[in-house]
């Protein structure tokens, strides 16, 4: 296994052991389910992007449509999990408000509504889809 492999590997490992770490220290506690909804998203975008990096060519862009799914979930998982560790009711509305439109993304990531195709070598001249733009902002507004 090469550099970048054990690295997006590792990245997996990482984040799903953080969640499970604080699902088992209190599972009642909603700022530790949101915390491990968080991790896991991140986790899940590991997934996928460690599949992208290691897919034969024909398959790469099923695993980077897949790798979608993380960053899709991220903006609603970390609205929630820092409105309810700071107790911010806005943040917390943001939250709920993203929830519906991160789902919308988790349906569009094996579409071409986020990625049409990949013209040439890996991760180069990648065509997106329509909801592209509106991914990038909600992430991008998360943060």
């Amino acid at each position: 296994m090469d550099l970048v492999s054990t690295i997006l590997l590792t990245n997996v490992i990482i984040h799903c052991g953080l969640a499970l770490h604080v699902l088992w220290r209190d599972p009642a506690s909603p700022v530790n389910r949101s915390f491990a909804y968080f991790s896991g998203s991140l986790a899940l975008w590991g997934v996928g992007a460690f599949g992208m990096w290691q897919a034969a060519p024909d398959q790469v862009l099923g695993w980077t449509r897949f790798a979608f799914v993380g960053p899709a979930l991220i903006p609603w998982s970390f609205l929630n999990f820092v409105g309810l560790f700071t107790r911010s009711a806005t943040l917390q509305k943001m939250a709920r408000a993203l929830f519906p439109l991160s789902w919308v993304f988790v349906a569009a990531a094996p579409t071409s509504f986020l990625l049409k195709e990949l013209k040439g070598p890996f991760l180069s001249g990648p065509e997106y889809g329509y909801l592209y733009p509106v991914l990038v902002a909600a992430v991008g507004g998360a943060a």
